[in-house]
């Protein structure tokens, strides 16, 4: 923590490139930084703490800046009994701030006789740059559509200012790569914004082959091209790099999730979410896994935790609405798709409330046959804007049984290589239609398993 909020990027910052150092000791487990962040400025004992995240030792530290100067103090505490196992102060000059993260994590391993092992990201010379990256890590944990853009306008910044700065670039091409999923984008702009994730992670991978955020990506880009082999090399990477990578896990889940390898799905978003049990975005997959195992009424309260967690992330309650339409619970389901629909700032309340009157109006005279035409008027209207794509659009259809348009959508979507397509083996609206010959040639045709 820090003493001033102004600040409050260099903790963050130092806390990033510690979890980095210190996760590349072997034989431990280390929490992320996005689930120990919500700890700063808590008074919590290290019991507490631990207990919730399920560690032997907490890490505390406080960064005070007077001038340019820098001063950490840094604790290494049991959980077991709040005592001090190891203490140290640390001062710098802001010049020399990305010493702190190899000054900590080496007391700490010498502490502990560990030695640190595997590559190690290089940083930079250039102090600028670095603070520079520390305020645009500090952004991306935020993880709002804002604050990415805030994020990736900062990465930029950092690598203008050292071309070299490869750390930089794994950083910008994982922005690029969530950016998608935290926004609303045509499908140019996300064919345009994949291409630069893609671009940039290679950049990453020629300054240091064996930087694990980028390989991760290569990873999300792969399974999002169809190449479903490839994508396992990458992320497998990835993991040997780092194991205590929880993204690298999360996105590996995703992966197996799609060519229905569900188990191995499920154990790897568990992993994830040992890792970081507190990412909003883990919480979500562990839903996902949930939905994906048919396992509905788990599913829900995954959701509702998120949601009660962080009031303002739009998927979890998209997810939550899906989940509600697969237990049958369709009424229910309308209120938080309103709510994560407002949130992407696709429609007003106001406009979400009426629309959602006419759903149940027609559900109250056509029972779900009613529910799903009107539905479909809306879905009708955001792919028509360009807010919906094909295969979301296609789902639609086959809820009200007109597999003729709801084809027609998805070879559209095959012949524009969309990457949303790759998930049409474990989404819903397209569960029943195993029996269809189509289906099955479609699935063969995008190199997925057949059902």
């Amino acid at each position: 923590e820090t003493a001033d909020p102004n600040n409050d990027y260099l903790s963050d910052g130092i806390a990033e490139g510690v979890t980095f150092s210190l996760s590349q000791m072997p034989g431990i487990r280390v929490m992320s930084r996005v689930s120990t962040y919500r700890y700063r400025g808590s008074r919590s004992n290290a019991d507490a703490i631990g207990g919730e995240l399920n560690v032997q030792t907490i890490l505390m530290g406080r960064v005070t800046r007077q001038g340019d100067n820098i001063n950490v103090s840094a604790e290494l505490v049991s959980a077991r009994d709040n005592s001090v196992i190891w203490g140290e102060q640390f001062s710098r000059q802001m010049s020399d701030i990305e010493k702190f993260q190899s000054d900590i994590a080496g007391s700490i391993s010498s502490r502990l006789r560990f030695k640190l092992t595997g590559s190690k990201p290089r940083m930079t010379e250039n102090a600028e740059a670095y603070r520079t990256y520390l305020q645009a890590r500090y952004h991306w944990n935020k993880r709002t559509p804002e604050n990415i853009k805030t994020s990736i306008e900062l990465f930029k910044r950092a690598i203008d200012l050292d071309p070299q700065f490869s750390q930089a670039y794994g950083a910008l091409a994982m922005a690029y790569e969530v950016q998608p999923a935290n926004g609303v984008f045509s499908d140019e702009e996300i064919r345009n914004i994949d291409r630069l994730a893609t671009d940039t992670a290679k950049k990453a991978l020629e300054l240091d082959p064996d930087l694990a955020e980028a390989h991760a990506v290569l990873g999300m880009r792969r399974m999002l091209e169809w190449d479903f082999a490839g994508s396992e090399v990458s992320f497998k990477r990835a993991i040997e790099i780092n194991p205590n990578f929880a993204t690298a896990w999360q996105w590996y889940s995703e992966m197996l999730a799609a060519v229905g390898r569900h188990t191995e799905a499920k154990a790897a978003v568990d992993k994830a979410y040992d890792l970081d049990p507190f990412s909003p975005a883990i919480i979500m997959n562990v839903g996902l896994r949930y939905l994906g195992n048919r396992k509905t009424d788990e599913a829900i309260s995954q959701f509702n935790r998120l949601n009660e967690m962080e009031p303002d992330y739009p998927m979890a309650y998209l997810f939550l609405s899906t989940a509600y339409i697969e237990k049958g619970m369709l009424l229910e389901s309308l209120i938080p798709d309103c709510r994560g629909a407002e949130l992407l700032n696709v429609i007003s309340r106001d406009d979400c409330e009426h629309e959602n009157e006419a759903i149940r109006a027609a559900y109250a005279r056509d029972g779900e046959r009613g529910f799903w035409r009107e539905s479909l008027k809306i879905s009708e209207r955001l792919h028509k804007s360009g807010v919906m794509d094909d295969v979301t659009a296609a789902g639609a259809y086959f809820r009200i049984g007109d597999r003729e348009t709801g084809f027609a959508l998805l070879e559209k979507a095959f012949a524009e290589h969309s990457s949303f397509i790759v998930y049409i083996r474990v989404d819903a609206p397209f569960r029943d239609l195993k029996d269809d010959p189509r289906y099955q040639d479609l699935l063969r045709r995008i190199g997925l398993p057949p059902l």
